[in-house]
């Protein structure tokens, strides 16, 4: 019976935070998955963001695959890069969805923690 006891409420405790985790991970690939179909249809420039770093300053970057990285905790979608000398430009789609189910997924560890 204190087994039952113990395993239901460890259940009880953990199982709300690993639902919205799971929640908010499924929700990210989603954005992700959002995005990517956004970029095959093709963007207009306008609605992109021009980021441009020197290579010293491009170590800063964060990132997550050849096409995404994390600058000053925004996340960025790289629909474009030209290398001019020691200066890559990237034309980049902010992602503002993904920023902000990385910030809930931030606050949700710091709160299980």
């Amino acid at each position: 019976m204190k087994v039952f006891a113990s395993i239901s409420l460890f259940i009880i405790l953990f199982a709300p935070g690993l639902i919205t985790y799971s929640w908010l991970s499924h929700q990210k690939r989603a954005v992700k998955h959002e995005v990517k179909w956004k970029m095959i249809a093709g963007m207009d420039k306008n609605e992109l963001v021009l980021l441009k770093f020197t290579s010293e300053e491009a170590k800063v970057l964060k990132w997550e695959h050849a096409k995404e990285f994390e600058y000053q905790n925004e996340m960025y979608d790289v629909v474009e890069q030209q290398t001019i000398g020691d200066t890559t430009y990237y034309w980049c789609w902010w992602d503002h969805e993904e920023t902000a189910l990385n910030k809930q997924l931030s606050l949700l560890v710091v709160k299980a923690l």
